[in-house]
């Protein structure tokens, strides 16, 4: 067996071996002593192995082509042996892109450099001691976090905490994960247990800790964190930085309405040319801005700017199209984590005085005279959506969308408006939904925006 091996070639007096990551160092007959060792090769064999190696090695050999001598020479002695000592020196890893690739050392090297901006000489060593640690894992597959971990923890070892918190892996533990999808959690009374809200739980849980750790100042992060002050919608603060948003119902009206805010991955609708399709574009309005905002969304004034399209209709007709946007809102179950739009409408008892010189716009987003030709119509709105709140859903539940908050001025402070705020009152009284926004001293002027 032992002439079978291979016959001795002429000794070099010095040999050097370029590594993966293109350092040199000198040939060890130790190391592959050791290496075939650790995979089960007789004592005898690893020191013949590693004798006809050093003399078939020449300056410059790769280990990769050392490996591969190696390989072959146990395959005369046992295969399995030679089988293992291949797939031990040829760690294989589970990529995140769900690919399995050969590990090389000089992709820590490389992800080091860009990520925390290491140098090239620290980048080498720490994943040379990274590559020393892994040799030692006895598992089929390495995993991209399984590296990254390991990563870290040489960092921290080498007190570059700075990097570390640079290179750091976000997430959530698998039983977390699991106990969601098994459990789903109760910390919102908004959303129900689907598989929508698992996946916001989970993002939720990465973009929380990505905030404490790469936007936040650390004395920040830490106070959140021990109590002392609490940040809402922490989760939202990186990506979503908007809380809550007031939009203006006119420039829908004027110019209508493109949901993704540019018209390249949805359709695009023009100026509403009657009020059902004003009301379907107010609904869209609040639930495409979900997609950018964190909290609520609101419109003001918004029976006055919906007027000139309820003109010459039946109160019929214009209640049932109010009850289509009521219902379309608390029915639009899209918004983050199976949640309805988190809406906010403010209305007015009649036209504010600030308002009724100031030119109107209607169906087709044409001028339609000012908002002051409109005030029945702005009182019918009104009182429709009052009595569609009134009534509430089919199985008798208030509408829970959208916050209605009714203004208070001076211009409906006389008999006039009796039964309006009586109406008011009498939904206040039955579901205890209604909001006021009292206008009526002076130094409030003439608007004030509320959610």
């Amino acid at each position: 067996m032992e002439e079978r091996i291979i016959a001795a070639l002429p000794t070099k007096a010095q040999t050097c071996v370029i590594k993966n990551n293109g350092i040199y160092e000198r040939f060890s007959h130790e190391k592959i002593v050791k290496s075939c060792l650790m995979v089960g090769s007789p004592l005898w064999a690893a020191e013949k192995i590693s004798s006809y190696v050093a003399k078939a090695a020449y300056d410059g050999i790769s280990t990769a082509e050392i490996r591969m001598l190696v390989y072959d020479c146990l395959t005369r002695v046992d295969r399995k042996v030679a089988d293992k000592y291949l797939s031990s020196n040829n760690l294989r890893v589970r990529t995140s892109r769900d690919t399995i690739e050969t590990f090389d050392q000089r992709k820590i090297e490389k992800t080091l450099i860009v990520e925390t901006d290491a140098s090239g000489e620290l980048a080498r060593r720490i994943a040379n001691e990274t590559w020393k640690e892994l040799k030692k894992l006895d598992v089929d597959y390495l995993t991209a976090p399984m590296i990254r971990e390991i990563v870290n923890t040489k960092l921290v070892e080498h007190g570059l905490e700075t990097l570390r918190k640079r290179y750091t892996r976000l997430g959530i533990p698998v039983y977390n994960i699991t106990n969601l999808i098994r459990n789903g959690s109760r910390d919102n009374a908004n959303m129900i247990h689907n598989p929508e809200t698992v996946h916001k739980y989970v993002a939720d849980e990465a973009l929380k800790q990505y905030a404490l750790l790469r936007i936040l100042p650390n004395e920040l992060a830490d106070a959140h964190l021990g109590g002392d002050i609490h940040i809402h919608d922490l989760e939202f603060f990186a990506g979503r930085p908007l809380n809550c948003l007031q939009h203006d119902l006119r420039l829908f009206i004027k110019h209508g309405l493109k949901v993704d805010g540019t018209g390249d991955h949805t359709s695009v609708a023009g100026p509403p040319n009657h009020i059902e399709t004003l009301m379907n574009h107010s609904g869209e309005i609040m639930l495409a801005a979900q997609q950018n905002m964190s909290g609520g969304q609101s419109m003001s004034l918004w029976n006055v700017f919906v007027a000139p399209f309820a003109a010459g209709l039946s109160y019929e007709k214009v209640k049932q199209s109010v009850q289509m946007f009521i219902y379309n809102l608390n029915m639009a179950y899209a918004a983050r984590g199976s949640q309805v739009p988190f809406t906010s409408i403010n209305l007015e008892f009649t036209v504010p005085k600030f308002l009724e010189d100031v030119p109107a716009y209607g169906p087709k987003g044409k001028l339609a005279g000012v908002y002051g030709d409109f005030e029945d119509e702005t009182r019918i709105l009104q009182r429709a959506f009052t009595e569609t709140l009134l009534d509430g859903d089919s199985d008798g539940k208030p509408h829970l969308f959208p916050n209605t908050i009714y203004a208070l001025r001076k211009e409906m402070m006389n008999d006039e408006f009796e039964e309006d705020v009586r109406r008011v009152h009498e939904l206040s009284a039955k579901y205890g939904s209604s909001y006021f926004v009292n206008m009526l001293p002076s130094y409030r002027g003439n608007m004030a925006n509320y959610m």
